[in-house]
């Protein structure tokens, strides 16, 4: 899917999917209805002053950290390929669009899930609690609230192509801190707000048993956040409070500039020895 035009083609096509409920491939009609329909019927709105909770013991386990410079969902994909049936994803979020740009052709990582997978139609579910809101709310800061949507299935590949058959991966919504539309004294707010938002994505992921991850470099694209900062926010938060509750975390920090600088840094960041 390298040009606008054909993006919009296949964002037109996922909705057609998604209102049939099955797609073809190779002549063979494949359902995702029912899958759909649990992953709208379990998708759960968090608002921005909800208090996420969860019960068990997070302390002392094992946790394995890797980095790849890979979309996300190859990544989410080949997680699911080793066997791995509950994984969860979060979504670097418009807070004002579901689904971010993909109508309009466009391609970050909230489009790029967005085009391959369900997410949308649970998105749309809570045009008012969530996307009507954040049009009185604006950037730089939104909201702390998330959308929460189950095992939603992905039928697509990278380049737009069905799968024989489809998985299956639970996305979290969120929006990062818009640093573009910062305002004079607004900088010094920035940090609290995303080591904020970091313990709400991973305390959900904590409270519906999720112990595979993939994360990334959250706002660290079209909404300026720095990389150095949000690996070490995040790191911070894995190795302090989150210790242990998962086995493995991923970060895909899809990364196609010569300097690899989002890529380098969370890559110090989780996998140098001694970082």
């Amino acid at each position: 899917m390298k040009n606008r035009l054909e993006r919009m083609r296949v964002a037109q096509e996922t909705l057609e999917v998604l209102g049939r409920g099955e797609y073809e491939v190779e002549g063979k009609k494949v359902s995702i209805r029912q899958a759909l329909e649990a992953a709208k019927g379990g998708s759960v709105f968090f608002s921005p002053e909800e208090v996420v909770e969860w019960e068990g013991d997070c302390g002392g386990g094992r946790m394995e950290f890797f980095v790849e410079n890979l979309p996300t969902l190859e990544v989410a994909h080949r997680i699911y390929q080793d066997g791995v049936r509950k994984i969860f994803v979060l979504n670097f979020a418009s807070a004002r669009h579901p689904g971010g740009g993909f109508l309009a052709g466009a391609m970050a990582q909230e489009e790029s899930l967005a085009y391959a997978s369900g997410l949308y139609e649970c998105l749309v579910l809570f045009k008012k609690e969530y996307y009507d809101y954040h049009k009185r709310f604006t950037a730089p800061f939104y909201s702390d609230g998330m959308i929460y949507s189950p095992q939603v299935p992905v039928f697509r590949d990278g380049e737009g192509r069905f799968l024989a058959s489809p998985y299956y991966v639970s996305f979290l919504t969120s929006p990062a801190v818009n640093c573009h539309y910062l305002g004079e004294g607004d900088r010094a707010k920035v940090e609290g707000v995303m080591r904020r938002r970091i313990d709400r994505v991973l305390a959900v992921a904590c409270k519906f048993g999720y112990r595979h991850l993939v994360l990334g470099a959250w706002g660290c694209g079209a909404f300026g956040n720095s990389a150095e900062e949000v690996s070490l926010w995040f790191g911070e938060a894995l190795r302090g409070r989150f210790w242990g509750c998962f086995e493995e975390v991923y970060f895909a920090v899809l990364d196609f500039s010569e300097e690899k600088r989002n890529y380098l840094a969370f890559y110090r960041r989780f996998m140098e020895r001694g970082a």
